[in-house]
């Protein structure tokens, strides 16, 4: 969603965010322009001796389509050829261990739901989709220890 902003808030060490879509798409995955569809942002944040990466995808207006779960999914290649560069660069030869989390933020909820107050505080929705576990989220500030529940080792 380019016009979108979302504000990661409570996070304790430093995360750096990058637009994926600046880093490129991993061909070969399947044709069509839908199939390489990837997601919006990465953060990333050292965790000891690994990293601790988010994929997330960013939409208006919730719904239950399968497009931005997959374009999670799809993401992961192009993680981990970031970690690989970044390997590279540093010099080591080795690849550090990376956990990831899958999130997927929605500015509003849909149109047809009505909701009388807002709700502060209130746990994401967490989905399991093909191999993933996605932490929904709608509003525009998301906590970051809410983004981290739902982390799987890569």
């Amino acid at each position: 969603m380019r016009d979108m902003r979302v504000r990661i808030v409570g996070a304790t060490v430093a995360v750096t965010q990058v637009h994926l879509e600046m880093v490129g798409h991993v061909p070969g995955l399947k044709e069509g322009a839908a199939a390489r569809k990837i997601c919006d942002y990465a953060l990333l944040a050292e965790s000891g001796d690994g990293i601790q990466a988010i994929l997330i995808e960013l939409k208006s207006t919730r719904s239950d389509e399968e497009e931005p779960r997959e374009q999670l999914r799809r993401s992961l290649p192009v993680l981990d050829s970031l970690r690989s560069a970044c390997d590279v660069e540093r010099g080591t030869g080795t690849t550090r261990r990376m956990s990831v989390g899958y999130a997927l933020v929605f500015e509003r909820e849909n149109a047809r739901t009505l909701r009388k107050q807002r709700v502060r505080g209130a746990a994401p929705a967490t989905e399991r989709y093909r191999d993933i576990t996605v932490r929904t989220f709608v509003g525009n500030a998301v906590p970051f220890p809410s983004l981290m529940p739902a982390v799987t080792s890569a």
